[in-house]
């Protein structure tokens, strides 16, 4: 059976109270909406993985061993 519209009205008033409230308790907890400085720290973070795999990959080159071995001497992630 479905609400009556002011009683449906008045269930989404308090809803969003609710809401309103949580919202502004993550916020004071430091919660943010802006991801860029988390984007950002991806991308840099990205950029120094794929620099790091190349210098392995020219080293593993240099040595004439695979990537995979030099992972494993360094007791890097092989993932």
């Amino acid at each position: 059976m479905e609400q009556p519209p002011q009683s449906k009205y008045e269930s989404l008033l308090h809803e969003n109270a609710e809401l309103s409230k949580q919202i502004e308790a993550l916020k004071s907890e430091g919660a943010t909406t802006d991801l860029q400085p988390q984007i950002a720290a991806l991308h840099r973070y990205n950029e120094m993985k794929d620099l790091t795999q190349a210098v392995i990959g020219y080293l593993a080159n240099a040595e004439q061993v695979s990537v995979a071995e030099l992972h494993v001497r360094y007791n890097l992630p092989t993932e």
